[in-house]
C-alpha cells in the first residue's frame, strides 16, 4: 500500500508538471517535502522492535570498560616502607627512591627526577580523622594535573590503583554503607571533553579485603550544544543523600533548526530523584526508576557519542508530535534520516 502510494504521487507529479508547469512548482516542493516525512516515519516504524538492551551495552562499553578495569594490587607494605609513605603523606611529597620501592618501576615526569622527589595529594577515606585505616593518594599535584594515578590503601596495604581523568582538580568522595557498614568512595571520570562538548560520569567502589570492588557507573554530566550537533543534551546530576544513595537529576533534550538556530523543538526536560538499590547477587546497585516515566534507555540517551538511534527509540511518541504537525520542521524529518543513512553506512 505504502508503495503505491508513492507510485500514484509520482505519477500525479509528473502529469502536473507535463501540462502545467508554473503552478506544479509549490506542488513539487510540497510532494519531495512529505515524501522525506513518510520516510522519516517509515524508519520510525521500522525502529519499533529494536534490541535495546544491546544498543545501550554498546553505548555504554567503553565507560563500562574504564569502572571495570581498575588494578587491584592487594600488596602488604614492608614496615620500613609504611613508616617512609606515612612521612610522605606529612611532607606531601615523595622520594623517587620510595616511589619505587612501593609502586615498582612506574612512569616519573623527567622534572620531578631531577627534582628527586613527586608531589602527592592526600585523600582520606575514613570518618574518624585522628586514626586513618583507609586512604588515598594521587601521585602529582591534582590540583593543577587533567589525569592521576591514585592508589588506595587501607592500613599498610596497598589496595587498588586507579587512572583518574577528572579535567580538573581531582575530588574522591566517601561513604559508609548502612548495611554492610563497608566504605564506599566515588568520583568522577571525564569521557569526553571540548568545546560546547563534555561528558562525566561517577564511578562508585566498595573497599573489600583484597582490593576496590566495582559497584556502580552512572552519567553525571552530559553536555553537548550546536554547532557540533543539531542535537542539545544536557543533563546535571547530585547526590542528594546516601542512606539509600539517591541522585537528583535535572535534564533536557532539544533538535535545533537548521534555518534558523534560534527555534529549538523540546523533546524531553524534567528534574527527577533516582534511588539506588543493592543487588545481592551481583554484589552491585542497581538504578530503580519508581514513578517516572524516565527509564534505563532514557537515561542512557543522554550519552554523547553513538546515542542518536537510541534517543530516536526513547523518544518517540515526543518525536512523532513533531511531525504531526501540518508543516512539521524539515530540520526534525533531515535529522531523522540522517540517523537511518549513518545506520546503513555501519
Amino acid at each position: 500500500m505504502k508503495t503505491l502510494f508513492a507510485i500514484a504521487s509520482f505519477f500525479l507529479l509528473t502529469i502536473s508538471l507535463l501540462f502545467y508547469p508554473e503552478r506544479t512548482k509549490t506542488s513539487e516542493k510540497f510532494w519531495v517535502q512529505n515524501s522525506k516525512k513518510q520516510e522519516a516515519l517509515f524508519f520510525l516504524d521500522s525502529i519499533r522492535s529494536l534490541n535495546t538492551k544491546k544498543l545501550i551495552d554498546e553505548i555504554t562499553a567503553t565507560t563500562d570498560s574504564i569502572h571495570l578495569n581498575q588494578r587491584n594490587i592487594n600488596k602488604i607494605l614492608s614496615p620500613s616502607d609504611f613508616e617512609k609513605l606515612q612521612q610522605a603523606i606529612k611532607n606531601k611529597e615523595m622520594p623517587i627512591t620510595v616511589v619505587k620501592s612501593i609502586f615498582g618501576n612506574i612512569p616519573i615526569d623527567s622534572t620531578y627526577i631531577q627534582h628527586g622527589a613527586i608531589p602527592i595529594t592526600f585523600f582520606t577515606l575514613g570518618q574518624k580523622k585522628e586514626v586513618i585505616t583507609q586512604y588515598a593518594i594521587a601521585l602529582n599535584d591534582s590540583n593543577i594535573s587533567r589525569e592521576s594515578d591514585v592508589y588506595f590503601f587501607s592500613e599498610d596495604t596497598l589496595l587498588s590503583r586507579h587512572h583518574i581523568s577528572h579535567r580538573y582538580a581531582l575530588d574522591i568522595q566517601f561513604y559508609t554503607d548502612h548495611i554492610s557498614k563497608k566504605t564506599i568512595i566515588y568520583y568522577t571520570q571525564n569521557q569526553i571533553s571540548g568545546s560546547g562538548t563534555w561528558e562525566y560520569h561517577f564511578n562508585f567502589y566498595q573497599y573489600e579485603k583484597n582490593g576496590l570492588r566495582p559497584i556502580l557507573s552512572e552519567i553525571a554530566i552530559a553536555n553537548l550544544q550546536p554547532p557540533w550537533s543539531s542535537r542539545i543534551i544536557e543533563l546535571h546530576s547530585k547526590i542528594s543523600k546516601t542512606t539509600p544513595l539517591t541522585m537528583h537529576i535535572e535534564y533536557q533534550q532539544q533538535l535545533v533548526d537548521s534555518e534558523n538556530p534560534l527555534i529549538k523543538h523540546p523533546i524531553a526536560k524534567d528534574s527527577i530523584y533516582i534511588e539506588y538499590q543493592w543487588n545481592h547477587t551481583y554484589r552491585k546497585l542497581e538504578t530503580k526508576y519508581k514513578n517516572t516515566s524516565f527509564s534505563k534507555e532514557k537515561h542512557t540517551s543522554f550519552y554523547i557519542s553513538q546515542s542518536d538511534l537510541l534517543f530516536l527509540h526513547a523518544y518517540q511518541p515526543e518525536i512523532r508530535q513533531l511531525l504531526a504537525y501540518k508543516n512539521p520542521s524539515q530540520s526534525v524529518i533531515n535529522y531523522i534520516l540522517e540517523v537511518k543513512n549513518t545506520i546503513r553506512k555501519k
